[in-house]
């Protein structure tokens, strides 16, 4: 994970030009800095930036949901009331873009991995699946003239 500017960004420069890469910002701290709108409560964005192995045809493109599970793993981390003092201290500083897990030590880091084994997974291949509809099937019948619910059982 690199940390640039409050944005988390996670997969390394050689990753993005292979696979694709994980942004998560703050989403509400935008709204509020560039267009002064008030929000209340977290909005935290995650964005995945999907660039497959070869170029897919747009007639393909709707049979290949993107897969990041193999790419990246994460887990929701809810109750910190658990951890020791130091290690709730780790992890608060991590969630809130202070420091990275590169600048603890891998004592620290193996505890960490630890305690996130027993949490709730985040699925990004089903997240991607649900999603893919909306973002890439009805877009792709729009391009190619087709508008119909139905595209998305034959090709464009």
């Amino acid at each position: 994970m690199n940390l640039y500017e409050g944005t988390r960004y996670f997969g390394g420069k050689s990753q993005r030009q292979q696979a694709g890469y994980c942004r998560v910002y703050d989403k509400r701290k935008e709204q509020e800095e560039r267009k002064g709108k008030k929000t209340v409560g977290e909005l935290t964005r995650v964005e995945i930036v999907y660039r497959p192995a070869e170029k897919i045809p747009m007639e393909s493109l709707i049979q290949h949901p993107p897969q990041f599970n193999n790419l990246y793993f994460c887990q929701v981390l809810n109750d910190l009331t658990s951890l020791k003092p130091e290690k709730r201290a780790i992890v608060l500083a991590v969630q809130n873009g202070l420091m990275t897990m590169d600048e603890f030590t891998s004592h620290h880091k193996r505890t960490i991995a630890e305690l996130l084994k027993s949490q709730e997974n985040v699925d990004f291949d089903k997240i991607a699946i649900e999603q893919w509809e909306e973002t890439v099937l009805l877009p792709c019948a729009l391009v190619c003239g087709r508008v119909n619910k139905t595209a998305k059982d034959e090709a464009c």
